[in-house]
């Protein structure tokens, strides 16, 4: 009788001991989500996206079907996690040149400014592209042509 009891003890303590250790594994999953969930919640808007990856038919799909110009999203390069960036932004950082001439003739905020105060023309500045620094230059002095602010305060 004392053993079929023990038996039954032993069992209860083996179900708490798994109950923890799944209680575990479920608390660092939701930490991990937590640290993890503006990439998660803020991907880029489609619009950004196409930008990034030079698909301007795609861009002028988009903004056709209506899709904010200005609208916002993560940036994520190299070491730098920005939020608050647009489609210029990712162009700009990016080198796509004609992205960039897409979202300027749509009336894109040349100036935006991410939650950091960084611009496209920042942006332009620190990037790289395949094609070399000549392809940001351009982009650079397309962004100061459409009447970007070097001295934004």
């Amino acid at each position: 009788m004392i053993r079929r009891d023990l038996r039954g003890v032993a069992r209860i303590v083996a179900w708490s001991v798994s109950g923890l250790f799944v209680a575990g594994l479920l608390s660092v999953g939701l930490l991990l989500l937590w640290l993890f969930l503006p990439e998660l919640t803020h991907r880029p808007p489609k619009l950004a996206r196409a930008a990034r990856q030079g698909d301007v038919a795609r861009l002028e799909k988009l903004l056709a079907a209506g899709t904010d110009v200005n609208a916002r999203g993560w940036l994520h390069y190299e070491r730098l996690r920005v939020s608050g960036a647009t489609a210029l932004h990712l162009a700009a950082i990016h080198g796509q040149l004609g992205s960039a001439e897409v979202l300027l003739a749509a009336t894109a905020d040349v100036n935006a400014q991410t939650e950091t105060g960084l611009t496209p023309l920042y942006m332009a500045a620190r990037g790289r592209n395949e094609d070399g620094r000549q392809a940001q230059a351009a982009l650079a002095r397309a962004l100061l042509a459409a009447g970007a602010t070097v001295d934004i305060a």
